[in-house]
């Protein structure tokens, strides 16, 4: 059976839906155990809560061989979701949707569940995925496992580590708290790091709500029509500063014969989270 992925960076594992999971946001190209003549019950139960509280899915632990694009997977461990709850807030009911291919770190609980690991060692690849994503919405991505495509970039790629896999819980809001060192609007540092020091823990213990209010709200109009008078962020991350302007960040979607705006910088009363770049 063919199954269309969902990938998910803050998601260490994958699931596949079943036909038993009807709600709304339950993929709608199902996975047919029953089809497989190779797949196994673990008898194992399959709980996990994820988004922040915001999605929970449940079901069972399976074994199954499989390929990806023709290289082998074999005894790969995944959930298949019976049931899934509080499902508008992700994954999107889509007809060719069959689950969801996560690629953060291996948890304790779940770890044996993550593709990525599995596939790598399998295929001798390094444990590394880079994603490249158009800046069109209606164009595909691309994702390489074991490397990173020289065709999608130019220049420098900078490699900036996150908090180790100890602090790394699911949903651990505070991935790159001592990473962002300062954010420029319009090319004015708005004081987000002017501590004594910024370091991992002062930002956990002092200021964890810093992070919410570092961007104001971003008011774009629907019709994208004050696109140009908004502003300049920058970013300085791993001592790096990196520039968005309103054409980097906002991201605009026809739908029919008009075009609309939306930000892709989402604050803590949009999503559960201090602030995402690039939500889309």
């Amino acid at each position: 059976q063919r199954v269309n992925l969902i990938v998910d960076g803050g998601l260490d594992l994958m699931y596949l839906f079943t036909p038993n999971c009807t709600e709304q946001g339950c993929g709608l190209s199902y996975f047919y155990p029953d089809d497989s003549s190779t797949l196994t019950y673990e008898n194992i139960p399959f709980n996990y809560t994820y988004a922040a509280g915001n999605l929970i899915v449940d079901g069972e632990i399976v074994v199954d061989d499989g390929n990806v694009e023709g290289y082998p997977d074999k005894s790969q461990a995944f959930a298949l979701v019976n049931n899934l709850s509080q499902p508008r807030y992700y994954p999107p009911s889509d007809p060719i949707i069959s689950g969801v291919f996560g690629f953060a770190y291996p948890s304790s609980t779940y770890g044996q569940l993550s593709l990525l690991t599995n596939f790598a060692e399998q295929n001798n690849l390094n444990r590394i995925a880079s994603m490249w994503l158009s800046k069109d919405i209606y164009e595909n991505g691309w994702m390489t496992v074991g490397d990173i495509n020289p065709l999608f970039y130019n220049g420098t790629m900078n490699y900036i580590p996150l908090l180790d896999s100890s602090w790394a819980n699911k949903d651990y809001p505070f991935f790159w708290s001592n990473i962002i060192t300062d954010i420029k609007v319009n090319g004015v540092s708005n004081g987000y790091c002017q501590r004594k020091t910024c370091n991992f823990f002062l930002d956990l213990a002092a200021r964890p709500m810093d992070l919410a209010n570092a961007i104001p709200s971003i008011d774009i109009n629907s019709d994208c029509s004050n696109i140009d008078s908004l502003d300049t962020y920058t970013f300085t991350i791993g001592g790096i500063d990196y520039t968005l302007t309103p054409e980097d960040y906002i991201i605009q979607a026809v739908d029919g014969n008009s075009t609309i705006c939306e930000s892709g910088i989402f604050g803590g009363s949009k999503i559960p989270y201090p602030f995402t770049l690039g939500y889309t």
